[in-house]
């Protein structure tokens, strides 16, 4: 039987987690022989003296993180009113380039045509 490591690297490592959720890939550990390893080429790879090799370890499944808050204000919260809606939205992380905002509204809220709202942004 082998000898248990744990490594815990905390926040002050700076690791950054992906940006959106999905599985991160495989990992890979290797262990080195300090006195048979030298660094390959210009990077930061160490070559030779592998000792102990763990590649294609599992993914981790990063999840979605939740938003910080969220609240949806009708400005005629009315029954039968005709108003716009303002959406508040407190984000954990930036939203990618490209990426967009969605949002469902229930069945008590209905738009006056079909053509798709233009948001104003604050």
């Amino acid at each position: 039987e082998g000898t248990k490591v744990d490594v815990t690297f905390d926040a002050s490592a700076g690791i950054t987690v992906l940006q959106s959720a999905g599985p991160t890939g495989f990992h890979a550990i290797d262990t080195f022989d300090a006195e048979l390893t030298r660094p390959c080429s210009l990077s930061a790879v160490l070559c030779g003296g592998i000792v102990d090799r763990g590649v294609f370890l599992s993914n981790v499944d990063i999840v979605a993180a939740s938003l910080v808050a969220a609240r949806v204000v009708p400005e005629e919260p009315f029954a039968n009113s005709v108003a716009g809606v303002r959406i508040e939205l407190e984000l954990l992380n930036t939203i990618p380039s490209g990426g967009s905002i969605v949002v469902a509204f229930p069945s008590a809220l209905t738009f006056a045509s079909e053509a798709p709202a233009q948001p104003a942004f604050d």
